[in-house]
């Protein structure tokens, strides 16, 4: 039984399969037997990232938030490129969960791709696609040990070259606080960002610097800012220590975007320009999620962040 819906503005479906919770859980860990053979990465634990790619239509990077065995498995989408939609970031910052709970007849699978809205441009032809790969292809990994995953062919080295050329990073959370409030917290950088920060950095237009003595400065200006929504922030000038050049982030631009999200708010940090050949990437890449999941998160959830000093 195979039941499609639209549930807290979310895709859903579920289905009962006459198998044991165990079976269908240790079927949903493994993504390459009814997703995609090309997937690269770990996909069993908390912390796991992998990547998924089909065909030049859809890359996406994926991390495993959430592990209940025999009954839950969330993934956040940390980073997505379509070819088919204006926004090639639709999935970044939305989560999928996998909830299993045994019923008379067996498990029933409750899928839901949280955030995977109607409003999307990719909304219908993504829906089919996870109507077919779980409602098709995981189903048959379960009942009968044969699912219908993508083949692997050149999808991996497709996937590779769209890290090198996706031109930025992103990285994001989720939180339980409203969208409204995280939008507050973000534009408060020195209560996450760095105390040091001198100019404003509330409203548009706005401009303020951020350095760390002999590592990192930056001036800023804010670019944009959507109430309970948005915050965009454009790099005007830079200089990192240590680098051959110490210009990189000049011309960048970074943008949180906050989403609603049962009951709570899906938060994405997307550095455009931040690509995978800088030499600071590593490091800066490093900041950031640091700054998203420790600072900025504690910061919405208790009033106090983890700034530098």
């Amino acid at each position: 039984m195979n039941n499609v819906m639209t549930v807290g503005n979310s895709y859903t479906t579920s289905l009962i399969i006459a198998k044991t919770p165990r079976e269908v859980f240790a079927a949903v860990l493994d993504p390459r037997s009814w997703w995609s053979e090309g997937i690269q990465g770990d996909t069993a634990k908390v912390g796991d990232e992998f990547r998924h790619r089909y065909q030049d239509v859809h890359f996406c990077r994926l991390r495993v938030t959430q592990v209940v065995p025999d009954k839950l498995v969330e993934w956040l989408v940390v980073e997505n490129s379509f070819n088919f939609v204006a926004d090639k970031t639709e999935w970044v910052g939305t989560t999928v969960s996998f909830e299993i709970t045994e019923v008379q007849d067996g498990t029933e699978l409750r899928f839901t791709h949280h955030g995977l809205v109607p409003e999307y441009e990719c909304y219908d032809a993504c829906s089919q696609g996870w109507n077919f790969y779980i409602g098709e292809s995981l189903y048959g990994l379960v009942a009968t040990g044969q699912g219908q995953p993508n083949a692997e062919g050149t999808a991996r080295t497709a996937a590779e070259r769209d890290l090198g050329t996706s031109g930025r990073f992103s990285t994001g959370f989720m939180t339980d606080a409203a969208p409204d409030v995280v939008v507050e917290a973000i534009l408060d950088a020195r209560g996450w960002w760095s105390r040091s920060i001198e100019g404003s950095t509330n409203s548009r237009g706005d401009e303020f610097t951020f350095e760390v003595a002999g590592v990192h400065w930056c001036r800023i200006r804010l670019a944009d800012v959507v109430p309970g929504k948005q915050v965009v922030w454009d790099v005007l000038d830079a200089r990192i220590e240590g680098l051959d050049d110490q210009r990189e982030w000049i011309g960048t631009r970074i943008v949180f975007d906050v989403a609603a999200e049962d009951g709570g708010s899906a938060v994405t940090l997307t550095h455009i320009g931040l690509q995978s050949d800088l030499e600071c990437y590593e490091r800066c890449s490093t900041a950031w999620q640091h700054l998203m999941s420790d600072s900025l998160r504690t910061l919405i959830a208790t009033g106090q962040g983890h700034p530098y000093p």
